[in-house]
């Protein structure tokens, strides 16, 4: 007989992750934890970014990869320009100690899909693999809620009457922001002082719902207002 039930079971796939860590403990923890999650499946792990592409089955890629950031031999920075290269469907999550607003914005540009440090309770990574299995950005902290909720209810190339007034100088700035150049450096590559980088970069927070510099970045790249081709190598 029949069993339309049944049928969705076995339709529906766990969404195959990879964890690239060099850690062995930490490695094998995440995928404890993974593994425990319902709807999650590890199907590859490795210690660095090159050992991960030996083992990597082109036929079946994992959609999810967690990739920490300093690793030897091929580390986070290299691993997410190859992926954004040669898999850009495949989403980066990256697990790190590393927690600098520079670096977590180096990995946005290189295509990472969000951040969570490595003392990250496990709920926080189970509701991090939910919402990039779901194609949204998951920073935890760095950003704030209220920033997601408002740009997951516009389609990415929708700008309608609810899309913030950007002046022309407080784009410039917010395209220098997408880089690693600190605000001082911003300041001297715009001719203004610190002060006016600090009006510019409030007023953002304000127009955009955010919080931090992160949350600018993910707002420019949800909105395409930088372009993530540009100055991507590592």
């Amino acid at each position: 007989m029949f069993n339309a039930a049944s049928t969705i079971n076995l339709v529906k796939k766990n969404v195959p992750v990879a964890v690239v860590d060099d850690h062995h403990l930490v490695r094998t923890g995440l995928i404890r934890m993974i593994q425990s999650f319902t709807g999650f499946e590890v199907v590859l792990e490795a210690a660095n970014g090159k050992e991960f592409q030996e083992k990597l089955n082109r036929l079946s890629s994992p959609e999810i990869v967690l990739l920490d950031i300093r690793m030897p031999i091929m580390d986070g920075y290299e691993t997410a320009l190859w992926l954004h290269t040669h898999l850009p469907e495949t989403r980066v999550l990256v697990v790190s100690m590393v927690k600098e607003e520079v670096a977590v914005i180096r990995m946005l540009r290189l295509g990472a899909y969000g951040f969570l440090p490595k003392d990250a309770t496990i709920e926080q990574l189970h509701q991090a693999l939910i919402c990039i299995s779901e194609k949204n950005y998951y920073v935890n902290e760095l950003a704030g809620s209220r920033m997601f909720h408002y740009i997951s209810a516009h389609a990415e190339n929708n700008h309608s009457a609810s899309f913030p007034e950007i002046t022309h100088r407080e784009f410039i700035f917010l395209r220098h922001c997408s880089s690693e150049l600190t605000y001082g450096e911003i300041a001297k590559r715009m001719h203004v002082s610190p002060r006016t980088i600090d009006t510019y970069r409030d007023h953002l927070f304000e127009k955009c719902k955010v919080k931090s510099r992160v949350g600018l970045v993910i707002f420019a790249i949800k909105y395409r207002l930088i372009d993530m081709g540009d100055k991507l190598e590592v």
